[in-house]
C-alpha cells in the first residue's frame, strides 16, 4: 500500500513538472513573438480599445495552462515521433489561434485580418515546436 502511495505521489509530481515544462517552453518560444512584434501588438488593441495596452497577466498565464493541457490530452497521446508531436501541435495550435483571432476579427470592426493570420500562422508555429520539445 505505501509504495502504490508512492507511486502514485511522484507520479503526481512528474505530471505537475511536466505541465509547468511545457508552459515554461511555450513562454520562452511565444515570448518572440510578443517581444519582437511589441509595437504591432500595442497598435492593433489599442486601435480597438481606444486606450493604452495594458496585459491582464492572470489571463494570459491561463492560456499557457489550457495550451498545456491541449498538449497532454489532445497531442501527446497522438503522437508516435517529434515529427508527429510538431505536427499534432500545430493543428492544435491552429485550433487554439483561430479560435481567439476569428472570433476578435468578427466581433471587432478594427481587428485586421493580415494580424488575425499572422497570429494564427505564429500559434501553429509555437505549440507545434513546444510540442517536438516536450516529446
Amino acid at each position: 500500500m505505501i509504495k502504490k502511495n508512492i507511486f502514485i505521489l511522484y507520479y503526481k509530481i512528474k505530471m505537475i513538472q511536466d505541465y509547468i515544462k511545457f508552459i515554461f517552453i511555450l513562454i520562452a518560444i511565444d515570448s518572440i513573438w510578443l517581444f519582437g512584434n511589441y509595437e504591432s501588438h500595442k497598435l492593433q488593441f489599442e486601435s480597438i480599445q481606444k486606450s493604452p495596452l495594458q496585459v491582464d497577466k492572470l489571463a494570459g498565464i491561463l492560456f499557457y495552462v489550457v495550451a498545456a493541457i491541449s498538449y497532454f490530452k489532445f497531442i501527446k497521446p497522438q503522437s508516435l515521433t517529434k515529427e508527429d508531436s510538431f505536427k499534432n501541435g500545430a493543428l492544435m495550435g491552429f485550433l487554439l489561434y483561430s479560435s481567439f483571432d476569428l472570433t476578435n476579427k468578427a466581433v471587432f470592426t478594427n481587428y485586421k485580418w493580415d494580424y488575425a493570420i499572422k497570429d494564427i500562422l505564429w500559434g501553429s508555429f509555437s505549440i507545434g515546436l513546444a510540442s517536438y520539445f516536450m516529446f
